[in-house]
């Protein structure tokens, strides 16, 4: 049997490196703060309203390269405990939980993901995924689901952890120091 080729997998990895590199989504987390992410988002009513249950979250294998996520367990990988890959993966349990057409990286799943970013991270995150997935040539199918809409989103979802910043903040630009050596002008 041949594999099925998810030819929108790196398009996707494109749009959300474009959507969220260089922001709160993207900065490491520690294993605690993944697991509390996790929690969160499951337990949100939000989520019990969708009827799926929660994944089972565990380490990938240290020489894993990729986290992954079957539908029952999510296995986050070393270099992806950060909350737009806990997101993402979501995404691939929820799309499978409810019986989406498509277990890869389609429309459906698109939209999932959307609906997660806008649940931990608000609107406007949302709508940069959306048009990062637009700018990739991605279509998203319309979500025939309750909207994780802002009432019930819950606040501070991005990090679980110290800091808990919102949305899909931008991180400062590293600054050179200012260059004191040469006492001022000449």
């Amino acid at each position: 049997m041949t594999p099925v080729r998810d030819h929108q997998r790196q398009r996707c990895y494109d749009a959300e490196s474009s959507a969220f590199g260089g922001t709160t989504m993207a900065v490491d987390l520690d294993w605690e703060s993944v697991v509390a992410l996790v929690a969160t988002v499951t337990h949100h009513p939000w989520w019990r309203g969708l009827g799926a249950p929660p994944p089972r979250l565990a380490r990938a294998r240290t020489d894993a390269r990729r986290s992954v996520a079957d539908g029952v367990t999510i296995r986050i990988a070393r270099d992806g405990q950060q909350a737009l890959t806990v997101v993402h993966e979501l995404a691939h349990h929820l799309t499978t939980r409810l019986g989406r057409p498509d277990p890869g990286h389609g429309a459906w799943f698109r939209s999932t993901e959307l609906e997660l970013v806008r649940l931990v991270a608000g609107d406007l995150p949302h709508c940069q995924l959306a048009e990062a997935f637009a700018h990739h040539g991605l279509q998203v199918e319309r979500w025939d689901r309750p909207p994780s809409a802002a009432t019930h989103r819950c606040d501070a979802l991005v990090h679980a952890g110290p800091g808990r910043l919102l949305g899909a903040v931008p991180l400062p630009a590293a600054t050179e120091p200012a260059d004191t050596a040469t006492g001022g002008g000449e």
